[in-house]
């Protein structure tokens, strides 16, 4: 692997452990920000997936005009600056009724943020890898994306298997 990959990669995973997490701890979410509602918790993970199209748009043409790796910087910061807000976003049974109504729509904007930058993020590092594949490792190359993919659902199921 070349070892400009490994910040990539190690972005990628925690690119898609945010999204897995969310789907893992889904009866935590909907108890601190959604009001028990299980429509609406899985509501809030959609809203992700909407904005992911234009992040790709956007994204996608800074990675042209730019670089690849230039867009790709970008999406992982954002994506790590969106997860880590989640993280500190007030709820309804820490903080009460108002700062948790606060915190549900913080988190929404949030997570449309990370569809944004997540929407750039998968085209650039995959062909980020393929133009920089040493010769004749062009298909595990790319295939690094979805190896980092499935190790974040194992480390956010794994997480959630120790939560409960």
């Amino acid at each position: 692997l070349a070892k400009t990959w490994w910040p990539f990669l190690l972005g990628h995973v925690i690119e898609w452990y945010d999204f897995a997490v969310y789907g893992s701890l889904a009866h935590a979410m909907q108890e601190n920000f959604f009001d028990g509602s299980a429509l609406a918790t899985w509501f809030g993970f959609s809203v992700t997936f909407l904005a992911r199209p234009l992040g790709g748009i956007v994204l996608g043409r800074m990675a042209d005009a730019l670089s690849r790796r230039r867009a790709t910087i970008v999406s992982i910061t954002g994506m790590l600056a969106a997860t880590v807000g989640q993280g500190v976003l007030p709820t309804r049974q820490c903080c009460g009724e108002t700062a948790g109504s606060f915190g549900l729509y913080v988190l929404l904007l949030l997570r449309l943020l990370q569809g944004l930058f997540a929407g750039g993020e998968l085209p650039a590092i995959v062909a980020y890898f393929a133009e920089t594949a040493p010769r004749g490792s062009l298909a595990l190359s790319t295939a690094l994306s979805t190896a980092a993919a499935i190790l974040a659902f194992l480390l956010a199921d794994g997480f959630a298997a120790v939560l409960a």
